[in-house]
């Protein structure tokens, strides 16, 4: 298996592991809104379940609770600034906010509309290298100039200062995050023009693009969310499956490395905390508990989950059951958030033990009085997997900055090691080519070295 095939996989199976983080860990209780906005008048179905929800991000039933363990965790919940609407409460003027720019591309455009855009986007960008046959390229081309006005206005955007999207936190995981089809689609957009640059041997414009493929993921990474961090991570995947393409081009220079180099520099030195989006999906799992104290649990199970929990008893005793414990449910998981919180000051692969100690103690707890339904069937499910993706991503950039630098004659950074595995990363010098190992996670198939021509003067000689 090839770096770009253990790419292709690696990168299926995080996505395969931020769907289920989403749709186990808090969106699997869903609200169960119509399919579609499809063309109507006023506002469609997704945005009144929003507002509707949003009533719930107040934290009237925990503010009100009588239980003093819950009332201190709130306490350090706000003075974290991590409650839904404190969240929410974040502004930025239009004129400053590059999201704002960038929503503002495909105004008028309809929910429905934008998705299968961004599905005819997903189908266009390959599945192993970034390497498309003339067909693949015609493709590719017809769709970035049918959107060349949006392109080139994302740009305009991504001048702008600061970026903050539009996420209602208050609404939990009702909102629909619609932002998220923009902003892949602008990242598609590049991605094609950088195909049609590459097959032209103007490196120059393919790097350009790629910049601005990684701006767009450093956005969304930003903002204190698991699925727009999670989301940055597949971005940024894909950027870097751009920049394979780009050091692989016979016009690829040393001038094309060091610039590169910066930007990753950069975007490492103001990497966001791991926290920010553990804080943001406690938020989301505070506006759950709402629910559930608003007799609105079923509204909020999927379809599968309420198959599975009458194979196994009754919904209506399922729910009789949340609401008797609610309170000390809600307990067990923002202790335990405020744990998995905490540990993020520290790199992930020193946090399995943590995640272990919980999945021990929720087993242990599993036919006794006192495990945490919500907490244990739900919102702490698969937690883990986001935490993975988050240290594989830092380690994707730090391997090829430090593979860039080494390629370009620069002093290697300082990395110390890899995020993910703990252990350092390694260097060979193959001939005319550097390559930098111990990437992923070291298992079979999962240990790709990053690889970029050598153009220090030992490469030269």
């Amino acid at each position: 298996m090839d770096v770009h095939e253990v790419w292709r996989v690696q990168d299926a199976a995080c996505r395969r592991g931020v769907r289920k983080v989403a749709d186990l860990a808090w969106l699997t209780l869903l609200l169960a809104t119509a399919a579609g906005a499809g063309c109507s008048r006023g506002p469609s179905p997704e945005a009144k379940a929003t507002e509707e929800a949003k009533v719930f991000g107040a934290l009237p039933g925990l503010k009100a609770t009588p239980d003093q363990s819950l009332q201190d965790e709130l306490t350090r919940v706000v003075t974290d600034g991590g409650t839904p609407e404190l969240l929410a409460s974040r502004q930025i003027p239009d004129e400053s906010n590059v999201a704002a720019g960038l929503t503002a591309l495909f105004d008028g455009v309809d929910r429905k509309r934008l998705a299968a855009i961004r599905a005819e986007s997903d189908g266009l960008f390959p599945e192993g290298p970034f390497t498309l046959d003339p067909v693949q390229r015609e493709r590719a081309m017809r769709f970035r100039q049918r959107y060349e006005d949006e392109r080139m206005g994302a740009r305009l955007a991504l001048e702008r200062p600061e970026c903050r999207f539009p996420i209602a936190f208050e609404a939990g995981p009702a909102d629909e995050l619609a932002f998220l089809d923009v902003v892949w689609i602008c990242s598609r957009l590049e991605a094609f023009r950088a195909a049609e640059a590459l097959s032209s041997l103007d490196v120059d414009s393919a790097v350009e693009s790629l910049g601005y493929m990684l701006r767009l993921a450093e956005c969304l990474a930003a903002e204190p969310h698991p699925v727009t961090r999670l989301e940055a991570a597949f971005m940024r995947t894909e950027a870097l499956l751009v920049l394979q393409a780009i050091v692989g081009n016979e016009r690829f220079d040393r001038s094309h490395g060091l610039m590169i180099h910066e930007w990753l520099s950069n975007q490492l030195a103001t990497w966001p905390d791991d926290a920010l989006a553990w804080i943001g999906d406690r938020a989301l799992g505070m506006v759950i508990y709402e629910a559930v104290r608003g007799d609105r649990l079923e509204d909020f199970l999927t379809e599968e989950e309420q198959e599975q929990l009458k194979e196994e008893m009754s919904l209506a005793s399922f729910h009789d059951a949340v609401l008797r414990n609610v309170n000390s449910d809600e307990l067990y998981y923002l202790l335990a958030m405020r744990k998995i919180i905490e540990s993020c000051e520290h790199p992930y692969h020193t946090r399995v033990a943590d995640f272990e100690d919980l999945r021990r103690d929720l087993h242990d707890r599993r036919n006794s009085s006192d495990f945490p339904l919500v907490a244990g069937r739900f919102l702490l499910v698969d937690v883990e997997k986001g935490h993975v993706i988050q240290a594989r991503d830092r380690a994707n950039c730090e391997g090829w900055l430090l593979a860039l630098a080494l390629a370009c004659g620069e002093k290697a950074p300082d990395l110390g090691n890899n995020p993910l595995t703990g252990r350092p990363y390694r260097t060979e010098r193959d001939g005319k080519t550097i390559l930098v190992y111990d990437i992923g996670t070291g298992v079979e198939g999962d240990n790709p070295p990053w690889i970029v021509p050598d153009m220090s003067s030992a490469g030269s000689k």
